[in-house]
């Protein structure tokens, strides 16, 4: 009898359970046609989100798509989505701009809650960021001179030091205690280092990448040296792929490591004007280039034939950049910010958001959404914390799904939203201020031309009439102020006679001083001179001056006494048109 209920009750649950499977699983609440695996006909309420706060709370979904609240500082601004940079550690002991105070640190590296600094005092600095608002310094030990760029592995930090051409290695599996376990020769100044799969990367101002086998830590051995372009200073590894940029030759070169005893070049690819950093993630090489002011995109899928992708601007002389998560942070040297660009479209990479940073910031690293730069002439470490929140939409249907900033795009007069509609914009005429080619009249109405914030400049009136320093011409130049006319000076010891020429004649004055011994000044040629066109000859010279014609033009000559004769001397002259196109030197009285 009990095998008999049993068998009852298993039948009456597989009967209940056959109209979810044979949806496809979908299950609806409050309605029998569900569209999607979980459709609500009604509200949704979570109360695990619930609290005390009366107003409306902002959600949004975890990486592991969790459904959350928004959290993040109160400085993200007015956009709660935003990824714009927020500087978390904003009170330093010193420095500029914000920060943690470092002496002119160049170049970092997180590994474990724990960024890993060098400085110009030839140091490596050890910092606990597991909060990130308040770096504590955990230790200090010594490096070789200059030491230019870090690396990490494991418990293992690499230092590549610039005067005394070294590479370290040290064991930093105690934090608060790092121990040098070995020095090398570089054989020549060493720019950057790179790690991966015991193999230690570096490139140097001989124009040389070298491979060191770092297997046993204490004992680095150089395995090759291969030739690269002109002053390599980047350097990234991916598997058997070793990226360089060589910053006076403009190139990106791809060499292949899987013989680590013998690395062969496979490509070699123009960039833009002084590259100085590169990365790599999947597939694409990100490089930037301090000269050009810009971030490329190559596709380095094909090892043999690395293709550009795209070219964007950055800021000013960009030193550092660093790829994660589809984002790519860039720091700009010359315009002391941090850039954030979304690269999850490679051909396409767009501007996040942009934050200033101290004084010359030379260092980026990222660990999660947190940036980390080094500031070198400010003499700071900054942490800045990039959003990874993901805000939710409600499609039309209702469906939710993860809301996207819509972005503009232009098209010729096409203006268009992404997902959204397109107008066209109306077709205007005026000037195309971009090449600055003027289509019509600039009608300044009753305002001036003026420059640098002044309130006084060029009025031009409805007859033509041009006013300088004055709103009521009377003439076709009225100036309300005094005049200067340039003055070309006679070159000293001249040949004679001493032809003018039409540079010299450009000017309204031309000048003999001492050196031009008793010279004979010929005026140009009257045929193809300016009607109205004034040249004043004036002498300081301790000696005559003597002024003539060309032989075709009929002038009486002219002999100006020395300076000091009766004091200063001068002759003017007007070119005057005759008839015919033809004219003549005519010296005014």
């Amino acid at each position: 009898m009990k095998h008999a209920y049993l068998f009852r009750f298993i039948a009456v649950l597989l009967a209940l359970a056959s109209p979810l499977l044979a949806r496809a699983q979908n299950v609806g609440i409050g309605t029998t046609s569900p569209t999607q695996t979980l459709d609500v006909n009604g509200q949704l309420r979570v109360r695990g989100l619930s609290g005390t706060s009366s107003g409306t709370r902002l959600p949004q979904v975890q990486a592991d798509g969790t459904l959350g609240l928004f959290n993040l500082p109160v400085a993200v601004g007015p956009d709660p989505y935003s990824t714009h940079p927020v500087l978390l550690n904003p009170n330093p002991a010193g420095g500029t701009g914000g920060g943690t105070l470092i002496p002119n640190p160049t170049s970092v590296v997180i590994s474990g809650g724990l960024a890993y600094v060098i400085t110009d005092s030839n140091t490596l600095q050890v910092f606990d960021v597991s909060v990130p608002s308040s770096p504590v310094l955990r230790a200090t030990a010594s490096t070789g001179d200059s030491p230019k760029y870090i690396a990490v592995s494991g418990s293992l930090i690499y230092i590549v030091n610039r005067y005394d051409e070294t590479l370290q290695v040290f064991d930093v599996s105690v934090p608060s205690s790092p121990v040098l376990r070995a020095t090398v020769n570089t054989n020549g100044f060493p720019t950057s280092v790179a790690v991966g799969s015991g193999l230690a990367y570096v490139v140097t101002a001989n124009n040389t990448l070298q491979v060191f086998d770092v297997s046993v830590p204490s004992s680095p051995v150089l395995r090759a040296t291969i030739n690269t372009g002109t002053n390599p200073i980047g350097v990234a590894v991916s598997g058997s792929l070793v990226y360089v940029v060589n910053n006076s030759s403009n190139t990106l070169q791809v060499f292949d490591v899987s013989v680590p005893s013998n690395p062969v070049l496979r490509a070699t690819v123009s960039t833009g004007t002084g590259p100085y950093r590169v990365a790599v993630s999947s597939s694409l090489a990100y490089v930037v280039n301090a000269g050009s002011n810009t971030l490329q995109v190559f596709d380095v899928s094909v090892p043999t034939r690395p293709a550009l992708r795209t070219t964007i601007s950055a800021g000013t002389t960009p030193l550092g950049v660093v790829v994660s998560s589809s984002l790519a942070y860039v720091v700009n040297a010359g315009s002391n910010t941090l850039q954030v660009f979304d690269v999850s479209i490679p051909a396409s990479p767009q501007l996040l958001g942009t934050v200033g940073t101290g004084n010359k910031p030379v260092g980026v690293a990222v660990s999660g959404n947190l940036a980390y730069v080094t500031n070198h002439d400010g003499s700071t470490l900054q942490v800045f914390q990039v959003s990874s929140t993901r805000g939710l939409g409600v499609q039309a249907d209702g469906s939710l799904g993860l809301a996207t900033t819509p972005l503009l795009s232009l098209s010729g007069q096409s203006l268009s939203i992404s997902n959204g509609n397109t107008v066209t914009l109306p077709t205007q005429p005026g000037d195309n201020l971009g090449n600055h080619t003027a289509t019509q009249n600039l009608d300044l109405a009753s305002y001036q031309l003026v420059g640098q914030g002044g309130s006084q400049g060029l009025a031009i009136s409805s007859s033509g009439n041009v006013g300088i320093g004055t709103m009521t011409s009377a003439a076709k130049l009225d100036v309300n102020g005094s005049l200067r006319l340039a003055v070309r000076v006679c070159p000293v010891n001249s040949p004679q006679p001493y032809a003018l020429t039409a540079g010299d004649i450009a000017f309204s004055i031309f000048k003999v001083q001492n050196g031009a011994f008793s010279p004979i000044l010929l005026l140009p040629a009257a045929a193809g001179q300016v009607e109205g066109q004034e040249l004043t000859i004036l002498t300081t010279a301790t000696t005559s001056v003597t002024i003539a014609g060309s032989n075709t033009d009929n002038i009486t000559s002219v002999t100006m006494p020395p300076f000091g004769n009766n004091g200063l001397h001068a002759v003017k002259y007007v070119w005057a048109l005759a008839s015919a196109g033809a004219g003549y030197w005519v010296r005014v009285q």
